[in-house]
């Protein structure tokens, strides 16, 4: 039981209320009923909510955006494949590193800090780090910094095993930049970009080589995926009004 249901919980008690609703499922289910419009970023997410949750009959689409643009004259470095995010359980940078040991010709570059919650985790990801000649870690970068070297990345990847839409990956897509990136995003594109299951490194071996070999022939194209609104922005304000 989640503590936000033991304050509800306890609220209820002290005030002598009858609670509406008995579970966290049971209001989800409430507030996807009794909502005048239900806003999502990506098609996906409206599909997983009536997974977990319950159908959603109509949604509108709302697509996160990046304002981030590519730096200029920023030189691609090949072979230089780059890994960004804080070292953590979440990321699963050790599957990363276990994909690197199958490309010793390519240079892995670990961007983002040692999580202070996760110890365990970091000290098995340093541990796996030394035993991987082709990869290195930098701690975190500050923007100006950080987005030129993930703009001179030959591909860059992700293989976290919870992400929704990555400002990451909107910016590889937006900007460009091949993109090899977990299933669970809901970032959609076509060209240099794959996706694939973060529990499998060998899928993610074969994600990569497929979009690096597509990339190297093609050249850095990658278009970012339409989604097929079901609302219209002005639909789901009107609704409001």
């Amino acid at each position: 039981m989640s503590m936000w249901l033991l304050r509800v919980f306890a609220t209820a008690i002290r005030r002598r209320q009858i609670l509406p609703i008995a579970s966290v499922a049971g209001a989800q289910k409430a507030i996807l009923r009794d909502a005048a419009a239900i806003a999502v970023c990506a098609e996906r997410e409206a599909e997983q909510i009536g997974l977990d949750i319950s159908p959603i009959s109509r949604a509108c689409v709302v697509p996160h955006i990046s304002d981030f643009t590519s730096p200029m004259n920023v030189t691609t470095q090949l072979g230089l494949i780059v890994v960004p995010g804080r070292i953590e359980a979440r990321k699963n940078q050790i599957a990363a590193l276990r994909i690197a040991q199958h490309f010793p010709e390519l240079t892995f570059l670990f961007v983002g800090a040692l999580s202070p919650y996760e110890k365990r985790y970091v000290a098995e990801f340093l541990l796996t780090l030394g035993q991987t000649a082709n990869a290195r870690h930098v701690a975190a970068l500050p923007k100006e910094e950080f987005y030129p070297v993930l703009s001179s990345a030959e591909l860059v990847l992700n293989a976290s095993f919870f992400e929704v839409t990555s400002l990451i990956d909107l910016y590889c897509i937006e900007n460009s930049i091949p993109l090899v990136t977990t299933l669970h995003t809901y970032a959609r594109a076509s060209g240099a970009f794959r996706v694939f299951d973060p529990m499998s490194v060998g899928e993610g071996v074969r994600a990569l080589r497929e979009c690096l070999v597509q990339s190297r022939q093609d050249g850095r194209k990658i278009t970012s995926a339409k989604e097929n609104n079901s609302m219209s922005i002005v639909e789901l304000i009107e609704g409001l009004l």
